[in-house]
This record gives C-alpha cells, structure tokens and sequence, in this order.
C-alpha cells in the first residue's frame, strides 16, 4: 500500500487498457459516497465496490502528449496504490447492480410519442385545422 507506478502507453489500444484497468480498481471519493449513497448507481460507476480486494487504485496523474510531426499520441498515467476506505456493498445491493453488459442492452419497451395515447389512432378535433 503507498506504492507508485507509471504506465506509458503507445497505441489506442494500450490507452483503453490501462484506462479501463484503473477505472476498475477506482473508488469513489467521499462526496459522492454521500452524495449517491451505497445504491447499485454507484457499484455500476465504480466496479470495486463489487469485490472484496483490500486495495484501490487513485490516479495521481493522467496526460496526453502529441510527439512529433507524425502526431502520435502518447498517454502517461501515475497511479498509486491506496487502502480502501470504502467497504463493499451490500449483498443484497448487489442483487440489483447491473453488468456493464446488461446496461448496455437495447429497451425493452417501445417508447410512445408525448401526448399520444398507445391504442388512440385519431386526431383530437381542432388539430390541423385552420381558424
């Protein structure tokens, strides 16, 4: 615990690794704890919550740099390793968090028009008519 690392990343897809690494083993800050409270909102932002790891992860420092004239992106992340001060949620909220799959599924439901009743086809009288 207290420990650094520097990650260097080359290509896009080194970016989003390390990214997404970091994201996952993040945990949020004390005003959003209280502000979202332990709901399955906050196990879906920030998947530590999910685990039983004794550790987190805080980002100390993220930049992108443009070398050169062939503009290559490189990204630099410093992170350190902290305690949790979080603790893990609660069984029985964790019933209701969603996988980041499930999140991303296609509704289920066809949304209607505001104003339109589902079984009403007709127009109300006085609607498209002129004065």
């Amino acid at each position: 615990v207290g420990g650094r690392c520097c990650f260097l990343a080359r290509s896009r897809r080194e970016m989003e690794t390390l990214r997404g690494f970091v994201l996952e083993n993040e945990e949020p800050d004390l005003f959003l704890r209280t502000s979202l409270g332990m709901t399955s909102r906050l196990c879906e932002l920030y998947p530590l919550l999910t685990t039983d790891l004794s550790y987190s992860l805080r980002r100390i420092v993220g930049v992108t740099v443009k070398v050169g004239s062939q503009s290559e992106t490189l990204e630099y992340f410093v992170v350190q390793k902290c305690e949790r001060s979080a603790p893990m949620m609660d069984q029985d909220l964790l019933k209701h968090c969603k996988t980041p799959a499930q999140r991303l599924e296609a509704p289920s439901y066809e949304p209607q028009p505001f104003g339109c009743s589902s079984t009403s086809t007709e127009v109300p009288d006085g609607i498209g008519t002129a004065p």
